[in-house]
């Protein structure tokens, strides 16, 4: 076991941060990270870095201005795959996930080591996840949690047996969803998740495009895994919620000066055009289930 084998020479705690074709915000988050930056001492940490990077990666700046994280090539099949791969390579009984466009606060990991130790018995720990700022424009997103209970990917730290014994993030998940669907897992499993404010990230702000918005494919292999989540996803739950962000298009119009208007009006054709499809799909795959039968 992990939590036995621990030697004086291995580190506490991994910190694994998945990465793809984004070195500017990969070296904000490392320096949020650096042994002078954070609390904890730098013999109780490890940081590791899988990069999906293709075109270019990290190698080179890691090893030129970081040289104290571990640089490792991800498998390009997804963040979920990516974050499962820096697992292989962690010499740590606890796990710490964050993302590159994350920035820990400088005593980020030890506020989860101290956690930890309060609560020996725990599997999974969150911590406390804000934007830099107040919303300006609609084509603009940032995870919250303020209070716990999302289990965001950014911001968490698990018990490393633990995570490989219920299986890591599933790599069915190729962009998003995953984070969503490890939570259920967690859940279901009776595992508490325990909040820890102190801590606490900066996701700042960023600009996202027309092709961010979640994937009907993701949303119908969330559904597969947990069909109880029908219920979230049914046309008169998703209509309650579309048909007032469509109201409120008109005020957050005003608030945002039509920044990012165009965005906002496209995001919510698709939305409805997605609640309707996955409703479709549903009752194809159903129908054809009871055909088989």
């Amino acid at each position: 076991m992990l939590d036995s084998n621990k030697t004086n020479s291995d580190p506490f705690i991994s910190v694994v941060i998945p990465t793809r074709h984004r070195n500017d915000y990969l070296a904000q988050c490392l320096d949020c990270l650096h042994p002078d930056v954070q609390s904890l001492k730098s013999d109780n940490y490890e940081v590791i870095v899988s990069d999906d990077g293709s075109l270019t990666t990290s190698e080179s700046m890691i090893k030129e201005k970081y040289p104290w994280v571990r640089w490792v090539a991800g498998p390009r099949k997804g963040p979920a795959a990516n974050r499962n791969n820096g697992v292989q390579h962690i010499r740590a009984p606890w796990i710490a996930f964050t993302d590159d466009d994350c920035l820990p606060n400088s005593n980020w990991i030890e506020a989860y080591v101290k956690a930890i130790k309060t609560n020996p018995s725990h599997n999974v720990f969150e911590g406390k996840t804000m934007p830099d700022r107040e919303q300006q424009r609609f084509n603009e997103v940032s995870p919250r949690n303020e209070k716990g209970g999302y289990l965001w990917s950014c911001n968490l730290a698990v018990r490393a047996n633990y995570y490989k014994e219920i299986g890591g993030y599933c790599e069915d998940f190729h962009f998003e969803l995953e984070d969503i669907e490890f939570r259920t897992r967690v859940i279901k499993d009776g595992q508490e998740l325990i909040f820890v404010p102190e801590a606490s990230a900066c996701h700042p702000w960023r600009l996202v495009n027309y092709h961010y918005k979640v994937g009907i494919d993701s949303v119908l292999t969330l559904l597969k895994r947990h069909p109880d989540h029908r219920k979230y996803y049914s046309l008169t739950t998703r209509l309650k919620i579309l048909i007032p962000q469509s109201i409120n298009i008109i005020p957050y119009a005003f608030k945002y000066k039509f920044r990012g208007l165009n965005y906002a009006i496209i995001d919510l054709l698709y939305e409805i055009k997605s609640a309707f499809l996955i409703q479709f799909m549903l009752w194809r795959h159903d129908r054809r289930l009871r055909t088989q039968r």
